[in-house]
């Protein structure tokens, strides 16, 4: 898209003409998805604010969106993974664990049946039974224990971040079954393996362009001009080679400790001990025993450790080569 030739035709200026825009769900869902990662990926508007304040507005239209429509499509599909307890489980033993949750169960024709209709309640019900209770290996068992950890996380994080609350949702969409990813389990989201290959191999806003909704485009165009100083033909001739990403085992440089993140993510795993913003030596390396797929490719982030032993949760914004 050209940005230049956007604004010449129209007469407008991008930053003027979307600082009080707000984003409108699409109705596909492929299109709704690659939304997200962009919005998410945005950075923050540095000399406008009402395009920040557009920026934080559409987050939260969006990520709420996306946070009832998960919720309430997932809760289903954990139900239905559900009914396979009573395969290797006697009636009388899954009858009596629901009941201690207080679900009034009921047998027609000898089949035991009851209402989820207490959302919250079930799934944490759901995720005892999918450790406590016998499983076929292709059904229920750890990972769904892990899918229900998911979803509670994102139904009680209410008094989180915009950020916290987008690690969440980008963590629904990666998180697997026993066969295959989760959203694998729903009608119309065969595209979704295809989009998460596509935003972990971005490395720029930019690379989004072409999957988004259109006013989402021409918004994104603006928030980018605004704080990077630069548009799409810019962006299109210059050097694209100069973001820093670590690998495994690479020695990094501690630059900045506001990026150090002060709390885990609950499906951050194989992590202990509380994480602290101070540290005694900014020297350390990456490393990858720890569970995580970062939201964003151009916002990562990693998990280090010093050579004290110090393990860190850090924004590549605070990280620079150690080489």
């Amino acid at each position: 898209m050209d940005i230049k030739l956007v604004e010449s035709l129209q007469g407008i200026n991008l930053v003027e003409a979307f600082n009080n825009w707000t984003y409108k769900p699409s109705q596909d869902p492929k299109t709704l998805v690659f939304d997200f990662y962009l919005l998410s990926a945005l950075p923050e508007p540095k000399r406008d604010e009402n395009l920040k304040v557009a920026l934080e507005d559409s987050r939260k239209v969006l990520y709420n969106f996306l946070k009832n429509e998960i919720l309430h499509a997932i809760k289903f599909v954990i139900a239905d993974e559900f009914n396979h307890i009573y395969v290797l489980n006697k009636k009388q033993d899954v009858i009596a664990f629901l009941e201690s949750y207080g679900f009034k169960v009921t047998c027609k024709k000898g089949y035991p049946g009851f209402k989820a209709d207490r959302a919250e309640e079930f799934v944490k019900a759901a995720e005892v039974a999918f450790t406590k209770f016998k499983w076929y290996k292709d059904f229920g068992g750890k990972y769904w224990s892990f899918i229900c950890k998911a979803w509670l996380e994102l139904f009680n994080q209410q008094d989180k971040s915009l950020g916290v609350l987008a690690a969440d949702i980008d963590h629904i969409y990666n998180i697997e079954h026993n066969t295959g990813l989760l959203y694998s389990k729903l009608d119309g989201y065969t595209f979704l393996k295809s989009v998460l290959n596509f935003k972990r191999d971005s490395k720029h806003e930019y690379n989004f362009f072409d999957k988004v909704s259109s006013d989402l485009k021409l918004f994104a165009a603006a928030v980018i001009k605004d704080a990077e100083g630069t548009d799409y033909e810019g962006w299109l001739k210059g050097d694209k080679s100069t973001r820093f990403f670590p690998r495994q085992d690479e020695k990094v440089i501690i630059k900045d400790s506001k990026y150090i993140y002060n709390f885990i993510p609950s499906f951050v795993t194989n992590m202990s001990g509380k994480i602290d913003k101070t540290y005694s030596i900014n020297e350390a390396k990456v490393i990858n025993n720890f569970k995580y797929i970062p939201l964003l490719p151009m916002n990562r982030l990693y998990l280090v450790e010093t050579v004290n032993g110090e393990r860190l949760l850090i924004d590549e914004r605070g990280l620079k080569s150690g080489s």
